[in-house]
């Protein structure tokens, strides 16, 4: 795996997350705004060229079962550059996110499985 460049990161609220690899595709940045509340839940910081961008995907509160609130990781497989911008696959992003990442997937995807997140309401 690549060393995280301090460029390439996830910050929620105080905590900031190392990415990692080759991510900057044609976007600066992605902004997550929660459509039901409307807070500005976190930012990932991709490169040094191109754009921001606003997506509009659910906070830790608001997800559902069809989108993970809170997960940047669909984020990041649609704007990343991983090569095969049609089909990206665990194995092709995996390695070029940072371990620390991943952790952070796999609490979100856990609390999720053990009815510990709110989208639990929506079943």
């Amino acid at each position: 795996m690549d060393t995280p460049n301090r460029n390439r990161r996830l910050v929620l609220g105080n905590l900031v997350i190392p990415i990692g690899g080759v991510l900057s595709g044609n976007q600066k940045g992605i902004t997550a705004v929660c459509p039901l509340c409307g807070e500005c839940w976190g930012r990932a910081y991709l490169g040094t060229t191109g754009h921001y961008m606003v997506a509009r995907w659910p906070c830790a509160a608001h997800g559902n079962p069809s989108f993970l609130g809170g997960s940047f990781l669909r984020l990041l497989a649609w704007w990343g550059d991983f090569g095969n911008k049609t089909a990206p696959t665990v194995s092709a992003i995996a390695p070029f996110l940072s371990d620390e990442y991943l952790r952070y997937e796999a609490l979100l995807m856990t609390k999720f499985l053990l009815n510990e997140s709110p989208i639990h309401d929506y079943f």
